[in-house]
């Protein structure tokens, strides 16, 4: 059913076709109850489809406010060839805010005291997150996760004024946040102390349910906020979830720059695996290299972590670019890898749902909840580079049966290269490995 519904259009014949704020998708219901979604069941979503209109030749005019654009979405017959029957709508032209869009004006603000100090971040864009139903590669995670103490003030880091009619959500949840401008901030109690008081009545409406008690959080479009001010208070999370952009199409916070944030410690490679097409492992070895058939695409698996000055030991982050080269065994790279395949890149975040399954392997993360550490098992031979995603294996039948090495590359936000275990010596073999 839909959700944050912020935009509606009906039609003479009974059609009703609705945008929806996050995750940013249009949907055609019928006056039989049939849902269609037009856009955004995968990729790509709208910003923010603030307006629609259906015009007479069947077009739908979708107004993506967070976007700047006006869409034409044109009603398509889609054939059998296509693996689906009936009718669905194709939006003209690039989807949401132009990537080029300036950055948001923080001067290197934390959104906590002290705004010009240093605070530990936890958690990076792309890093593999699971749920609370035990899936360890649910999604990716789409900002920056900065500690701080229950209960302390949540600030703003940048001038801003509210645009969306829906700019709070997830009351009393643990991913309750608002959004201001291009800024989000989750995690926290909106508007309200560690006790539930009103920090601001003239900017936070909280409205209260049929048994009187509060129920959300309302904050009018067209309020101010200025850097500093308090959006809210810290809850149980421990942390601010800072999101630079709308859903579906958010910068690497990190590109804001923060005061005091350095990180010269380079990301630490574990190990490069292998596996099959259907994730099976491929790791018998003869004489230390691991034999590896001619036959057949290979997934290579990139075990790799990073961390910042100043970060406690135990805490792992993610990668911000992963990939690999094919080398000969007197380290000369094969035709195809002269430079390295950098196939795996969290500068923008992926448009697809689907993403986290493609970027990751088996076995990586942990659940939301879990005491241990978080994995990261990139798959580095996959294609994840914001609009861009695409199963790619390697195909060792485009070489001679022989030796090889297969190197890991990775960086993190700042450009630092990974070291450790980077190189997997292989023999590329014609036949069955038993």
């Amino acid at each position: 059913s839909p959700g944050r519904v912020i935009a509606l259009a009906t039609t003479p014949d009974g059609q009703l076709y609705v945008g929806e704020l996050s995750p940013g998708r249009v949907l055609q219901l019928t006056p039989d109850g049939d849902a269609r979604v037009l856009a955004g069941a995968d990729a790509p979503w709208f910003a923010r489809p603030s307006a629609l209109w259906r015009d007479a030749d069947g077009t739908l005019l979708v107004a993506d406010a967070a976007g700047h654009r006006l869409h034409r979405m044109v009603p398509r017959t889609l054939a059998d060839g296509d693996g689906i029957e009936g009718e669905a709508a194709l939006a003209d032209g690039p989807i949401g805010p132009s990537p080029e869009r300036a950055l948001p004006d923080t001067r290197q603000r934390w959104p906590l005291h002290p705004q010009d100090g240093w605070h530990e971040g936890v958690g990076t864009m792309g890093e593999v997150r699971g749920n609370f139903r035990g899936e360890g590669r649910s999604h990716l995670h789409n900002g920056l996760d900065i500690r701080g103490d229950v209960g302390a003030p949540v600030l703003a880091i940048a001038d801003g004024k509210v645009t969306s009619p829906l700019a709070t959500w997830s009351f009393g949840g643990q991913a309750e946040g608002v959004g201001i401008d291009e800024l989000s901030y989750v995690h926290m109690r909106v508007g309200r102390t560690p006790q539930g008081r009103n920090l601001d009545a003239s900017r936070f409406q909280l409205l209260a349910g049929d048994d009187g008690r509060s129920e959300r959080v309302r904050i009018p479009r067209g309020t101010r906020f200025r850097a500093g001010d308090a959006l809210g208070t810290i809850n149980a999370q421990a942390h601010v979830h800072l999101i630079v952009g709308p859903n579906g199409h958010q910068h690497n916070a990190v590109r804001l720059g923060f005061r005091n944030y350095v990180d010269t410690v380079p990301p630490r490679i574990d190990g490069v695996h292998l596996l099959d097409e259907q994730d099976r492992p491929i790791d018998t070895r003869v004489d230390g290299r691991i034999r590896v058939p001619r036959a057949g695409g290979v997934q290579v698996v990139v075990e790799a972590w990073d961390q910042v000055d100043g970060n406690l030991p135990r805490r792992r982050l993610g990668l911000h670019r992963v990939g690999y080269q094919v080398l000969r065994a007197d380290g000369t790279p094969v035709p195809g890898f002269e430079t390295p395949a950098m196939n795996l890149d969290f500068s923008r975040m992926p448009a697809h749902r689907g993403a986290v399954k493609l970027a990751y392997a088996p076995d990586s993360g942990i659940t939301v909840h879990g005491a241990t550490r978080t994995r990261f098992l990139y798959v580095a031979s996959n294609i994840v580079r914001a609009n861009e995603m695409a199963i790619a294996h390697w195909q060792p039948a485009q070489l001679p049966a022989g030796d090889y090495v297969i190197r890991a590359h990775a960086e993190d936000a700042r450009g630092n290269r990974a070291i450790g275990a980077r190189d997997l010596a292989v023999t590329v073999v014609d036949g069955a490995v038993l």
